[in-house]
């Protein structure tokens, strides 16, 4: 059975369930959270926060029978949170100083190209995981090492 795919805007509740294990048990965890859930004003807790930036509060019937399959899927690690995705800036500079980014050729077999910072229309958002795939495919001795991931093209 594969696990749960989650995005990484779970990662606060992620961290969360998975600090109170060692403490609480699934019941006590789950109690706390359907408690946050139908409370529609907490800013004094932390799991009421957390609750917030994923739904909006009150949480309905439908959302709190989402947010407990989750959370039994977290206390019992069957998720996998998904990587983050960044633009990827070279360690090194380009003619006059330019920064370079890394894109993705599509033909052949999903090679990385790397763009100068006037033609980053091109530049593409990648996990690492993805990043280091296409380098292997590439005929570089570039690592993922040459890289920096950057959220915006201008770091």
């Amino acid at each position: 059975m594969s696990k749960r795919q989650l995005s990484i805007k779970y990662k606060d509740l992620v961290d969360y369930v998975n600090e109170q294990k060692p403490e609480k048990t699934l019941v006590k965890i789950l109690d706390d959270s359907t408690r946050q859930a139908k409370d529609c004003y907490n800013p004094g807790s932390k799991l009421w926060r957390i609750l917030e930036e994923l739904y909006t509060t009150c949480l309905s019937d439908n959302e709190i029978i989402d947010l407990v399959e989750t959370i039994i899927d977290i206390y019992n690690s069957n998720y996998e949170l998904e990587e983050t995705k960044h633009y990827w800036k070279l360690n090194m500079f380009g003619i006059g100083g330019n920064k370079l980014y890394a894109f993705k050729f599509y033909l052949p077999d999903r090679t990385v190209g790397i763009v100068s910072e006037d033609d980053v229309l091109t530049a593409g958002k990648f996990t690492r995981n993805e990043l280091t795939e296409m380098l292997a495919n590439t005929d570089t001795n570039l690592t993922i090492d040459n890289f920096d991931p950057v959220e915006d093209l201008d770091e």
